[in-house]
C-alpha cells in the first residue's frame, strides 16, 4: 500500500507540473476567450448541432438526397466560418500543443515500465534515453 501512496503522490505532482506548463495554460486561456466570444461559441453550437443532424440523418435508411447536400453545405460553411476565426483557431492550436505534450508524458512513463511498442525500441533500453 504504501508503495502506491508514493505513486499517487508522484501522479499527483505531473498533475499540477502539468497543470503549471505554458501549453495547459495557453489551452485554458484560449477556451476562457471561446466562452467569453458569443460569435464564436455559438458559430461553434450550431456547427456541432448541424454534425449531429447529419449523423442522425445519414443513419436513416433512405436519406433525403437534398437535405443531406444542404445539411452538409451549412455544417461546411459555419466550418470554414470557424477556420478562418483566431480565436478558434488559437484554441485548436493550442489544445494541439497540449495534447503533443501528453503524448510525449505518456511515451516516457511508457517507456519507464516498459509498455513501448515502438519498431525502434530494443526493449532493453540500453540504447534509450527515455527514463535516464
Amino acid at each position: 500500500m504504501k508503495g502506491n501512496s508514493m505513486i499517487l503522490d508522484k501522479a499527483r505532482d505531473l498533475g499540477i507540473s502539468l497543470s503549471q506548463s505554458p501549453e495547459f495554460i495557453r489551452m485554458q486561456s484560449a477556451r476562457a476567450l471561446l466562452d467569453k466570444s458569443e460569435d464564436v461559441s455559438s458559430a461553434l453550437n450550431e456547427y456541432k448541432q448541424k454534425q449531429e443532424e447529419l449523423l442522425e440523418l445519414l443513419s436513416t435508411e433512405s436519406p433525403n438526397r437534398i437535405f443531406v447536400a444542404s445539411l452538409s453545405r451549412d455544417a461546411e460553411a459555419l466550418r470554414t466560418q470557424l477556420l478562418d476565426n483566431p480565436i478558434f483557431t488559437e484554441v485548436l492550436e493550442a489544445q494541439d500543443d497540449f495534447e503533443k505534450l501528453m503524448r510525449q508524458v505518456n511515451k516516457e512513463i511508457s517507456a519507464c515500465i516498459g509498455t513501448l511498442n515502438e519498431s525502434n525500441c530494443s526493449g532493453t533500453c540500453s540504447d534509450c534515453k527515455g527514463c535516464h
